[in-house]
């Protein structure tokens, strides 16, 4: 398993275009899955599958403030509390 930091996401400049950003995306969609589903909510919310494009994705909507409220405190954790 790998594990996305700060440093790893892709900085403003480091893609040419926006089809080399989306190929960029489409590599880092798998550990995007892997983080959901480590995560309660979204272990929930995408129990359908988690969406294998990036359109796919689009379609599964926002995460909204009452989301953040009704799985607040550690409803959207995707590492263990002890970490």
């Amino acid at each position: 398993m790998t594990t996305t930091t700060l440093t790893d996401r892709p900085q403003l400049g480091q893609w040419r275009d926006f089809d080399e950003l989306a190929a960029l995306q489409d590599v880092r969609l798998p550990e995007l899955a892997a983080a959901a589903a480590r995560s309660p909510f979204y272990r929930i919310r995408l129990r359908d599958g988690v969406p294998g494009t990036r359109e796919a994705l689009r379609r599964t909507g926002f995460t909204t403030k009452r989301d953040l409220r009704d799985s607040y405190p550690f409803g959207l954790l995707a590492v263990p509390r002890q970490r």
